[in-house]
């Protein structure tokens, strides 16, 4: 490993804690970045026999790369990889864009067929020499492979198992596969045409061969393109919130009437009326009524709405009133908040109504809490507090919030302990009650808001759970892991209801759709996944990204659109509709100042789904109008759901379009949350890095 690509990934180890981890690697690496893997075979094999168990046995391994190893010499491999590469160059460019997304597939396996076969050093050589055509964004892959120099190595490795049992995924048209089948029967490969057989899979369609850029808008999985028979299933992405609830939202807008009013009064109650009636339209516009693509209100069993809930929405119908339109003429304003002294930040959570603020760390098991709005937090008062409480004699009378609460616990801000190890995410419910967190302890964590205590540990994930997130009623919330599943659990139930896996390895991050009837999930495999609520079944795989999904965002008002983050710095938008990609947003050079390609650490949709914002691990926020390319998309009858998602060409934006609002770039605070007010403006928040 090269030194550093080395130091690079020790330093993220130590992010996340992983000392153990660093220790192992410094040994496998041979003491030195620079070592032979080759000489430190058998140190790696007793270190995984040591910590990891098997993933196959030799038999398993004997029946898939032992079945060559009498009759095909080592340099076979190198001459038949060497002809199905120039086979391409010669063919029409049409046909051998396509064609070449079967190299890193082959490449693989005729490289683990060596290694099993004790040619260690035939493997090196056929590795030295065809990993520099291989794609940039196999490059975790590769490092993999490159690390398994013996069969007793490949016995541990996930990697190997996963390419074992699994196909590779390839679209390919008519004429590229009859060109295929052409050129190796010709000339006899039946080595190439069994292997193609036994470890690709291919979606053959009609028409003329994919351009490019639709060929690497699919690509960038390890596992290829995402699946015909996920992408094919019809998706209720129609936001239809509460709509039995508009009765009872009717009821809080009614006034008792009077016998008289004073003519100075009337004025006022008539503008009381109309702003109440504008409050009503807006509720009803967005939580209820028909909307199109929408699933059933009660497809997925849900509590009945609190009023306090209720109240809450019409707040927010309230400060909706207030909004600012954001366009390229009228960009919004940013607020924001650094984090200081602590440069182990893993994430910031900012509350719906942008009044409460949390930050977790990596250095400690700490999560703190930020008041954002002024007033103090409190803490509930004790049991013999409350006891002394004086009730009234009408025994229907309520007790009002500020009566319950200890003034001298008065703070601007909270910390939680309870965790045992790094805390990595946290997120609010939406009636801002709870706090949910997840840790490198296996954990989720409920938390209260009232006495700032642990109620709940929730236990399943085996490794660290990378991410939770609330669903938008707040009664479900989801989990992911390094167990590369998901979990789906409720509030009041200790245990998960369900356990979704697909994902070929760590699952980053996980978001639910807004109407609660979907959950997205994005990981290191580069695959964003969209799981039903319901049934537990895998809708959509979308595949395409160049680095591992770090941040996902939905539409808040069609529910029709999702935007994907990679550690590459890479932006896409996919429409739900037709499984596609609308448009892919690079970062790159910004005027004078270079913004460069880093990491995409969040990313969200205005309030009114005009535009979206990105925040970058380089200091800069970045903000694009896309009125003009969704707009299209949601007036036309769109019919049913399109098969592939290769079927249109992804619009590619430079950070320098015209659809680019503004950069705004911080001192030296990298972004890593961004939340849109009810009134949309912008709050960003990070820690300064020193």
């Amino acid at each position: 490993m090269e030194d550093e690509k080395f130091k690079e990934l020790v330093n993220f180890l130590k992010e996340k804690n992983l000392f153990s981890t660093i220790e192992t690697l410094k040994e496998i690496e041979g003491n030195g970045p620079n070592a032979n893997p080759t000489t430190n075979g058998a140190v790696v094999a007793n270190q995984m026999k040591a910590n990891f168990p098997e993933t196959q046995t030799f038999e398993e391994l004997d029946s898939i790369y032992g079945s060559n190893s009498e009759t095909t010499g080592a340099s076979k491999y190198i001459n038949e990889y060497r002809f199905f590469k120039t086979s391409l160059d010669r063919a029409l460019d049409c046909i051998k864009h396509e064609l070449s997304t079967i190299l890193f597939p082959l490449f693989c396996h005729m490289y683990l067929e060596l290694v099993y076969n004790d040619k260690q050093g035939e493997a090196s050589m056929f590795y030295q020499q065809f990993v520099s055509i291989q794609e940039n964004y196999f490059q975790d892959e590769l490092n993999i492979l490159k690390s398994i120099c013996s069969k007793d190595i490949m016995k541990y490795s996930e990697f190997v198992r996963t390419i074992q049992t699994e196909y590779y995924s390839v679209y390919l048209s008519k004429d590229s596969l009859n060109y295929l089948k052409k050129c190796l029967s010709e000339n006899k490969k039946e080595f190439l045409m069994e292997l193609i057989k036994n470890k690709v899979r291919f979606t053959v369609y009609d028409g003329a061969p994919h351009s490019t850029d639709l060929i690497c808008s699919a690509q960038g999985s390890a596992m290829g393109s995402g699946r015909m028979e996920n992408n094919k299933l019809k998706l209720m992405f129609g936001v239809n919130r509460g709509a039995e609830n508009e009765p009872v939202m009717e009821d809080l807008f009614q006034e008792p009437e009077t016998e008289a009013l004073e003519p100075s009064k009337r004025g006022k109650r008539r503008a009381k009326k109309l702003e109440t009636s504008q409050i009503s339209k807006r509720v009803r516009s967005t939580s209820g009524g028909s909307v199109a693509n929408a699933p059933p209100v009660d497809r997925i069993p849900l509590p009945d709405l609190k009023r306090a809930d209720i109240r809450d929405r019409l707040s927010a119908a309230r400060d909706a009133l207030n909004m600012v339109p954001i366009s390229v003429d009228a960009p919004p304003s940013v607020y924001c908040y650094t984090v200081a002294n602590n440069p182990g930040l893993t994430s910031v959570s900012i509350s719906d109504d942008t009044s409460l603020l949390s930050a977790t760390f990596s250095t400690t098991s700490l999560i703190r809490i930020w008041t954002l709005s002024g007033e103090k937090l409190k803490a509930m008062k004790s049991y013999q507090k409350l006891n002394q409480i004086d009730l009234d004699d009408d025994p229907g009378s309520l007790i009002s919030l500020d009566t319950l609460l200890d003034n001298s616990t008065a703070s601007d801000y909270k910390d939680l302990t309870g965790h045992r190890d790094s805390v990595f995410n946290s997120c609010f419910s939406p009636d801002k009650n709870w706090l949910l967190t997840c840790s490198a302890d296996a954990t989720v964590r409920l938390w209260s808001l009232y006495t700032y205590s642990n109620l709940v540990v929730y236990r399943g994930h085996i490794g660290p759970v990378w991410d939770v997130a609330y669903c938008s009623h707040g009664y479900y919330f989801a989990s992911s892991g390094a167990d590369k599943t998901i979990r789906v659990w409720a509030t009041d139930h200790n245990q998960s209801l369900r356990v979704l896996a697909g994902h070929y390895s760590d699952v980053e991050c996980v978001i639910f759709h807004p109407n609660t009837n979907y959950i997205f999930s994005g990981g290191t495999d580069r695959t964003v996944r969209i799981w039903d609520m319901a049934n537990g079944v895998c809708m959509r795989h979308i595949t395409g990204c160049r680095g591992a999904v770090t941040c996902m965002a939905i539409h808040p008002t069609t529910g029709r659109f999702v935007l994907v983050g990679d550690s590459s710095g890479r932006i896409a938008m996919y429409d739900l509709a037709h499984s596609c990609k609308v448009i892919a947003i690079f970062g790159q050079n910004d005027g004078n100042k270079n913004t460069g390609t880093a990491a995409v650490w969040c990313l969200s949709f205005d309030r009114e789904g005009q535009a979206i914002s990105a925040g970058f691990a380089n200091n800069c926020v970045k903000l694009w109008d896309i009125a003009t390319i969704i707009s299209p998309l949601i007036d036309a009858d769109s019919g049913g759901v399109v098969s592939s998602p290769l079927n249109a060409a992804a619009q590619q934006l430079p950070c320098t379009s015209p659809l680019l609002i503004s950069t705004f770039f911080t001192k030296n605070t990298p972004v890593k949350s961004l939340h849109f007010t009810r009134k949309n403006l912008l709050v960003v928040a990070g820690n300064f890095q020193t």
